[in-house]
């Protein structure tokens, strides 16, 4: 029995060759290959899309790409990989000049015991990290200010995220929509 990926590798090769030769027929098996072949290209470009974001300093762009670890865990209601992603964003912090803030409740998320917990210390981080993203400023891409209303028992809080479509870290897969974007950071 011929394993699957070699199945699919077979028939990506073959799609090729017949394209490069004029071909215009393709079989449905093709047609699901170049499908399949398109959407990843698809996704990859949004994710680089996405990814654009630089600030003008950085050590607070690493800071960054760890916040989107935390946040990205928090969606996925994973205390774990958010608890990591906080220690990497307090050492990421420290000794940069006006980051004791950031510095001082991202070590508050990677002590929380529970996710509920988690997410309260996650709300004082994005206060004073959108702070510093704001006065610190971007070098390319953009960053939305998300808010959900109905975060920490309906006191609301906020976010940052490269993009527009709402994915609520304050209630995971319980509400992952709920939210609008209130500011943007350019």
């Amino acid at each position: 029995m011929i394993p699957q990926f070699i199945k699919y590798t077979t028939a990506f090769v073959i799609t090729g060759v017949l394209a490069a030769c004029g071909q215009q027929s393709l079989s449905p098996h093709q047609e699901h290959e170049k499908h399949v072949d398109s959407s990843m290209h698809q996704a990859q470009h949004h994710r680089q899309a996405v990814n654009t974001v630089v600030l003008k300093d950085d050590r607070l762009t690493a800071v960054y790409r760890q916040y989107e670890q935390l946040t990205n865990a928090l969606v996925n209601d994973d205390l774990k990989n958010a608890r990591i992603a906080g220690n990497a964003i307090a050492a990421g912090m420290h000794g940069l000049e006006g980051g004791e803030a950031v510095k001082n409740t991202a070590v508050k998320v990677t002590e929380a015991t529970d996710i509920t917990a988690l997410r309260a210390a996650y709300a004082a981080l994005n206060n004073a990290l959108i702070e510093k993203v704001k006065r610190t400023g971007l070098a390319t891409g953009e960053l939305y200010v998300d808010f959900c209303p109905m975060a920490l028992d309906d006191k609301g809080a906020y976010w940052m995220s490269a993009e527009k479509e709402i994915r609520n870290p304050y209630m995971g897969a319980q509400m992952l929509t709920c939210g609008e974007v209130k500011d943007s950071i350019k």
